[in-house]
């Protein structure tokens, strides 16, 4: 499920930088290219936020007994 949501995100962001680097460097022939570092980070944040506030709590709440935790809500 994350890996559909960082995906698309890393590719937007990628597509993005092309009419951004025109605007910053004034219409001159600078080009800006992200690394392959620099979105291998980006993409394994974007897993790590995924699993951290999607999985964790996922896997606390399936632990419960749903009539306790419909009681106490």
């Amino acid at each position: 499920m994350f890996l559909q949501a960082g995906s698309p995100a890393e590719l937007r962001a990628y597509m993005a930088q092309y009419p951004d680097s025109r605007c910053i460097a004034g219409g001159t022939d600078i080009t800006v290219s992200p690394s392959f570092n620099s979105i291998a980070v980006a993409f394994g944040i974007s897993v790590g936020i995924g699993v951290l506030f999607g999985y964790l709590p996922a896997r606390r709440a399936a632990r419960l007994n749903p009539i306790e935790a419909l009681r106490y809500d």
